[in-house]
C-alpha cells in the first residue's frame, strides 16, 4: 500500500500540474478530490477542492489502519510480555528512524497522509503504546490511569458528544462587547481564556476544558454504568 500511494503521488500526472507535486494544489489526491468531490470538501483545507480525508489519501490511512490490526495481532501472540514490550520499542524505534531518514525524499505530511507519515507515525504509536503496556500490564501500575479507562469504555460517546459540542459552539452566536454577534467559542476564547493568557495558551487552556467536560459526561456514564457499543 505504501509503496503504491507513493509511486501514485510522484509519478502519476496531474493535467496542468505534471507529476510529483505536493504542494497544497497541484498533487494527485487534490486533482482527485476536486473532480470528484467538487462542493463536499472541506472548507479549511490548504486549497480548494482538496480534502485531508480525500479518496486517494485513504490508501495511506488504511497501512496505518493495518498497523494497528498487526500491532493487536502481537499483543495476542504467546510471547511473553517482556518480550512484547521490548519489541514494540525495537520496532517503534525503528519506524521513527526509517520515517526521518524517508522525510528527505518524501515529506512526513497528515494532509496527503504521506507513506512516511505513516511510517513515522506508527513509531511514536508504537512507542507510546509499549510504554503504556510496559507500566500498566507488566509492571502492574494501574491505578493512574483509570481516567483513560473512563474515556475508553466510552470512546464512541466521546467522539459523538464532542462533535456535537463543537458545532454548537460555532452555530450559537452571543453578543459581543461592542454588539456584533459572534459565535459562543470565539467569545469564550476572546473573553475568558484571552485575559488570563497569551493566545498560545489560552487556545491549550480551552482544549483542556473541552476534554475535563467531555470527561466529566462519561464519567457520569461510567458510574451509572452505561456503555455505547457496535
Amino acid at each position: 500500500l505504501l509503496a503504491g500511494y507513493w509511486m501514485i503521488l510522484m509519478l502519476v500526472p496531474v493535467p496542468g500540474y505534471g507529476a510529483g507535486v505536493l504542494e497544497p494544489m497541484g498533487n494527485i489526491c487534490w486533482y482527485v478530490d476536486a473532480h470528484l468531490l467538487a462542493g463536499h470538501t472541506w472548507s479549511g483545507a490548504p486549497a480548494p477542492g482538496f480534502d485531508p480525508e480525500g479518496i486517494v489519501s485513504t490508501l495511506g490511512a488504511l497501512a496505518t489502519t493495518l498497523s494497528g490490526a498487526l500491532a493487536g495481532l502481537w499483543l495476542r501472540s504467546n510471547h511473553s510480555k517482556e518480550e512484547r514490550t521490548s519489541w514494540m520499542f525495537v520496532i517503534g524505534n525503528a519506524c521513527l528512524l526509517f520515517g526521518t531518514i524517508l522525510d528527505l525524499w518524501m515529506p512526513i505530511n497528515k494532509n496527503l497522509w504521506t507513506p512516511t507519515y505513516v511510517v513515522f507515525m506508527n513509531g511514536w504509536a508504537l512507542v507510546c503504546l509499549a510504554t503504556f503496556y510496559w507500566l500498566i500490564d507488566v509492571q502492574q501500575y494501574r491505578s493512574w490511569a483509570h481516567p483513560f479507562v473512563v474515556y475508553g469504555m466510552n470512546a464512541i460517546a466521546v467522539f459523538m458528544l464532542s462533535g456535537i459540542v463543537g458545532r454548537l459552539l460555532v452555530l450559537v452566536k452571543v453578543t459581543s462587547p461592542v454588539g456584533t454577534a459572534i459565535p459562543l467559542k470565539a467569545y469564550l476564547y476572546e473573553e475568558v481564556y484571552r485575559t488570563i493568557a497569551s493566545p498560545l495558551n489560552a487556545s491549550l487552556l480551552f482544549a483542556i476544558t473541552f476534554i475535563i467536560v467531555m470527561y466529566a459526561f462519561v464519567w457520569g456514564m461510567w458510574k451509572k454504568q452505561w456503555f455505547w457499543k457496535v
